[in-house]
């Protein structure tokens, strides 16, 4: 038996199905989550993990690690001369912190629909 077809690997790449991609995403929180016990400083990788929690729609989770995220950038930047990196990463943390916000103003407004 042999596996995918080339079409097929293709299609999963350029647009996965929705369990494919959940598959890919709790992958990544996996590894970010690893890569985090090494250097939980490390501001990038807790931004990285909100976004991809955040796609799976775990908004206090995102937001948790985007504030994490926030925290860690604003002290790179108080720290380094040339904060380029830090600025961006806050900036996608800062971003993040509202998407989150958004989707679980969302979720509540559909939780007061749904009982009143």
């Amino acid at each position: 038996m042999s596996g995918p077809s080339l079409g097929q690997r293709l299609r999963g790449w350029i647009a996965p199905t929705r369990a494919e991609r959940q598959r890919e995403l709790v992958g990544r929180i996996e590894a970010l989550t690893r890569a985090m016990g090494t250097d939980a400083n490390a501001a990038v990788l807790w931004v990285s993990r909100g976004e991809a929690l955040l796609e799976l729609g775990r908004a206090r989770e995102a937001a948790s690690d985007f504030q994490r995220a926030l925290t860690l950038a604003d002290e790179d930047l108080s720290t380094e001369s040339w904060g380029v990196i830090a600025q961006a990463v806050r900036d996608r943390a800062l971003l993040g912190l509202g998407q989150a916000a958004a989707l679980t103003r969302t979720a509540r407004a559909r939780q007061s629909m749904v009982k009143g």
